[in-house]
């Protein structure tokens, strides 16, 4: 009777291991076959159209703003706006699903669309009062998700990334010489560009002196910045 006892005590006690295991399997099973779905959603073609038509109408909608609009066109584009970040919000959650965290964020046009929805969303809590926020300026870096769906615009991105060392490079170059010939030009041509309203050009004591009539253009090299400005 003994025996019995104990194996009935052991069924028992394995009985609810076998229901959690059960329940903790049927999860793991739904939880990637939502996954699997989300996944096929954002990888057909026709999600990856709709959201490449959403951008497009979005970045028309940025272009139709002008100084002392109606505010009946003021509101749409405000709604307007609300909408395209409701829907780059769903298309980024949808992708976090689909794909995961870690390849997620494994691709940098993921992390940059993920960038903007979240700008979009601190614009969107300033309120529609907040007209002058800096943050409404982000609104333009959505024109630049199209790169994602435009290869051939894409790879010419990377080829202008590629050649920013040489750019970098030669800017450095023009930088030194503007700022030669800006010392060549104060050496030559200082205090040379004021004149008195009858044509004679003005000394440098009549310069200094704040109740002489000179006038002086404003191209001139009578000082550093002026004369980088008048180079440049």
């Amino acid at each position: 009777a003994a025996p019995q006892t104990e194996q009935l005590l052991g069924r028992l006690s394995r009985a609810p291991l076998g229901r959690l295991r059960s329940s903790g399997n049927l999860l793991t099973s739904f939880w990637k076959t939502i996954r699997r779905q989300v996944k096929q959603l954002i990888d057909h073609r026709f999600f990856q159209r709709g959201i490449l038509i959403a951008i497009l109408i979005n970045t028309m909608s940025m272009g139709i703003e002008f100084h002392n609009q109606p505010q009946t066109l003021t509101d749409i584009i405000e709604y307007s706006n609300v909408f395209f970040c409701g829907v780059f919000a769903l298309e980024m959650l949808l992708k976090l699903l689909g794909d995961g965290l870690i390849d997620y964020v494994s691709s940098g046009f993921n992390v940059f669309d993920a960038s903007i929805v979240i700008l979009s969303g601190f614009e969107l809590l300033q309120g529609h009062g907040s007209g002058l926020s800096v943050l409404r300026t982000f609104r333009l870096l959505r024109i630049l998700k199209l790169v994602r769906f435009l290869p051939a615009l894409r790879q010419q991105l990377f080829v202008m990334l590629k050649t920013m060392d040489n750019v970098a490079t030669f800017f450095a170059l023009l930088v030194l010489f503007i700022f030669i010939f800006s010392v060549l030009g104060m050496t030559l041509f200082g205090g040379k560009f004021c004149w008195h309203p009858d044509g004679s050009t003005c000394t440098c004591s009549e310069r200094a002196d704040p109740d002489t009539d000179c006038e002086c253009d404003r191209a001139n090299f009578d000082s550093i910045m002026w004369s980088l400005v008048t180079v440049f």
